[in-house]
């Protein structure tokens, strides 16, 4: 009910379940809007509606505004994303996964754009392909970063010692045409040692 008793309807931009079992109700507004609603009777109204419906529900209700949102986090995410959608070859992916541990040393990161050259002294794959290759494998946190720092080619890469790089499971796209044009695809499935990762980083990696 607004306050001149009228009842309306609100829909809140996003819930969010965790594997944890938290569950978010977002309520996301731009930061000069949500000083203007502050004096709003009709947006008081609102958020106490939701606020019962999450108790009801056992949830958290949260409000949010663009500074919780275009965080680096978020932007090194979409920019890796890109390759994990189109995924390399498995023969390119063990190919450099192959010379990655004789560039480190132990618990020294390495440069993104040092990373690519020293691949391709090794192995003579393209600089763009290799960088193809390390984005998908930093996608899947085969390769570690700051994830909170924004990306750039001289962020530091780290290879974990202790256990085997991972490269997942993932699909591998398949010419098949006399044309060479990609019209079908055929799943590759890896066996890889996961136990260097929490659950939560094991269920991001399937």
């Amino acid at each position: 009910m607004d306050k001149e008793g009228k009842e309306r309807k609100t829909y809140p931009n996003c819930w969010a379940a965790f594997i944890t079992g938290k569950q978010i109700l977002f309520q996301i507004k731009p930061l000069g809007k949500l000083q203007e609603l502050e004096s709003d009777d009709n947006w008081h109204q609102e958020l106490n509606a939701i606020n019962k419906y999450c108790q009801e529900k056992g949830w958290e209700p949260k409000i949010i505004d663009e500074r919780y949102i275009r965080t680096p986090r978020l932007t090194n995410i979409m920019l890796f994303r890109r390759a994990a959608m189109h995924p390399p070859t498995t023969s390119l992916v063990e190919q450099i996964k192959k010379v990655l541990p004789s560039l480190y040393r132990k618990g020294i990161g390495v440069g993104f754009s040092d990373l690519v050259k020293r691949v391709k002294e090794r192995t003579g794959i393209p600089e763009a392909t290799i960088q193809y290759v390390l984005e998908f494998l930093i996608y899947y946190q085969c390769l570690h970063l700051d994830w909170n720092q924004l990306f750039t080619k001289k962020t530091l890469i780290f290879l974990n010692f202790d256990h085997e790089l991972l490269t997942g499971p993932f699909y591998e796209i398949v010419p098949v045409s006399s044309n060479n044009t990609l019209t079908a695809a055929q799943p590759v499935e890896i066996e890889f040692d996961l136990s260097m990762l929490s659950p939560e980083q094991k269920k991001s990696c399937r």
